[in-house]
């Protein structure tokens, strides 16, 4: 019977708050959040001081149960926004971990793309070389001393005579020479050029006079040149101080 008397007193008490504040708004519009708060507990005071001693405890345990409610519903909501905080910064490792997959696959892509690009110019050049040297052979025959050489790997051979060596030293090979003078660019003064056995590639001598800025008429350095036909570019084989050779290829 006194929890009925408590639930309709605090419910008359409500519906009078109610009351009083809708008649506070209508009445008084400027009235501010502050003094409608003061005027809501006031009211609440002087409902409690009509309470008997047994209302009022029992009073005090619904506000502590309420208390307590919204405590546990606080600590829910910290534990769920501590553990949505969490998993948020986990994914944004994972995310960044990820990335750093991501960039590590491709600074290795680019490494190996690289070195795979090293390899094929590396072996293209071999097989090129390898191809030059293959051939029926580049001759050289030294002017002072009658010897004859092979080329090969980047190098001379003495051989023993060659049967049939042709001298390139003449005016009469004159579409190698024409070739070389109109790709060759400044490579110096032309002396001889000879076409390889399948005509792919023109080995050709220049002479340059005063290289070292010596002697201009005594500084006389030549150098060996094999050019590609199709690109028109000469490589250099060799050179050196008055190193004369005659030529010849088979």
């Amino acid at each position: 019977m006194i929890e009925k008397d408590i639930i309709t007193t605090t419910s008359e008490s409500e519906k009078s708050d109610e009351s009083t504040d809708m008649n506070a708004v209508y009445s008084d519009a400027d009235g501010t959040a502050d003094s409608f708060e003061s005027e809501k507990t006031a009211a609440a005071k002087d409902i409690v001081s009509q309470m008997s001693p047994e209302d009022r405890a029992y009073y005090e345990a619904i506000k502590e149960k309420i208390r307590q409610k919204k405590l546990v519903e606080l600590r829910l909501q910290r534990y769920y926004a501590s553990r949505d905080k969490a998993a948020h910064l986990k994914q944004l490792e994972l995310e960044k971990n990820k990335r750093s997959k991501f960039h590590k696959y491709v600074c290795f892509g680019i490494f190996a793309l690289f070195v795979i690009i090293c390899f094929i110019l590396y072996y293209t050049k071999r097989d090129s070389s390898d191809a030059l040297n293959e051939q029926a052979g580049m001759l050289f025959k030294n002017y002072q001393s009658e010897s004859y050489f092979k080329y090969g790997n980047s190098m001379l051979f003495k051989i023993e005579k060659p049967s049939n060596f042709n001298s390139y030293v003449s005016s009469e090979h004159t579409e190698e020479i024409d070739f070389v003078r109109h790709h060759s660019g400044k490579t110096g003064n032309l002396t001889q050029a000879v076409f390889s056995p399948d005509r792919q590639y023109i080995l050709f001598s220049t002479v340059v006079y005063n290289y070292d800025g010596s002697d201009p008429e005594n500084d006389e350095y030549c150098f060996y040149y094999v050019m590609d036909v199709n690109t028109g570019k000469p490589s250099l084989l060799f050179k050196g101080f008055r190193q004369w050779y005659e030529i010849d290829w088979r």
